[in-house]
């Protein structure tokens, strides 16, 4: 997946959280697919 793409989905994730969670600080950090560390939800 490109940045481009991986932006886009960051984007729209913190849009809903930002729409169920009033005063919310959001962070995300994309990883690349060798340095990713899946014990969490995978989003392909």
């Amino acid at each position: 997946m490109s940045v481009e793409a991986a932006h886009a989905i960051c984007d729209g994730i913190e849009a809903k959280l930002r729409e169920a969670v009033e005063d919310v600080m959001i962070t995300i950090h994309v990883e690349p697919e060798e340095k990713a560390k899946h014990n969490g939800i995978v989003v392909v």
